[in-house]
């Protein structure tokens, strides 16, 4: 049994050529609008949980060049309890999306891993 031979695949443009410089070419950005909602938790109720004096400097220092540098739309929280966290996301959770949007969420705050059931957490200002 002889075996025909693939044909290689041509393709053909369809337009006129056109002289074009990678270098000048500039990246098409969809239009979006960037959110950020920055999260400082540096207190805690439960003493095992020791105070981050530099979470609240350090959101602040990312809100500014967030703002400043990349234009979003920022909003800082410090010290939330698990209420407020929770009503927090679920506003969030709420808000009309345009298809390319974005939302950063960072936390800078106390955190833990529990082996046992392969899960990590947040520790909020309340949480024991």
């Amino acid at each position: 049994v002889a075996w025909a031979q693939p044909q290689p695949t041509v393709l053909r443009g369809t337009s006129a050529p056109a002289a074009f410089d990678i270098r000048r070419t500039q990246p098409r950005t969809p239009a979006r609008q960037d959110y950020a909602l920055l999260i400082a938790n540096g207190t805690y109720d439960d003493r095992r949980y020791q105070r981050l004096p530099n979470c609240a400097h350090d959101v602040d220092a990312l809100r500014i060049l967030l703002n400043n540098r990349f234009g979003f739309t920022t909003e800082v929280r410090k010290d939330l309890n698990y209420e407020d966290f929770e009503a927090k996301l679920t506003e969030y959770a709420g808000k009309t999306w345009q298809d390319n949007d974005q939302l950063l969420i960072y936390i800078a705050g106390h955190g833990g891993f529990k082996p046992g059931i392969n899960q990590g957490f947040l520790v909020m200002k309340d949480t024991d």
